[in-house]
């Protein structure tokens, strides 16, 4: 493999991605797997390829931190419904803006529903890409095709 390029350009704080996987190589090789608490010890040295990838005053990243947490409490609640009959926990919180701004399921508004429809739809079709790598999902593909139809 290679060309390798960033998902997100915005987080490469400047580090080429080639550089980047020649270093998680290393790192996997020397570890036997990649393990994120290996690669942040690694990354800890100012002048270490990765080091710009990571916040390193706490004062900072600590708040990012809390923030993942209020990230992961609003993803963690779910409320049980009755749809067709049937029991089903739903989330109680979605995304519905592009700067993750949520909403509690009462209060969602058309606009909210279409957005949460169009980023689903979005997610199936990477997961879709994803998928076409491994023939054993081909099943699961066709399904998945069938579900952005309906969604579209």
């Amino acid at each position: 493999m290679e060309g390798y390029t960033w998902k997100i350009k915005g987080l490469s704080k400047g580090v080429n991605p080639d550089e980047a996987v020649e270093e998680l190589k290393r790192l996997q090789d020397l570890h036997g797997t990649l393990n994120p608490d290996a690669i942040v010890r690694a990354a800890e040295k100012k002048s270490h390829i990765l080091h710009p990838l990571f916040e390193w005053d706490d004062t900072r990243a600590g708040h990012r931190w809390r923030v993942q947490q209020a990230r992961t409490l609003l993803n963690n609640i779910q409320v049980t419904v009755i749809s067709d009959g049937e029991e089903r926990k739903i989330d109680v919180y979605e995304v519905t803006t592009r700067n993750e701004g949520y909403k509690s399921i009462e209060v969602l508004t058309v606009s909210d529903v279409d957005y949460i429809k169009n980023s689903t739809r979005q997610q199936l079709i990477a997961i879709q890409i994803k998928l076409k790598m491994y023939s054993q999902f081909e099943k699961v593909r066709v399904l998945i095709d069938q579900a952005i139809e309906e969604m579209a």
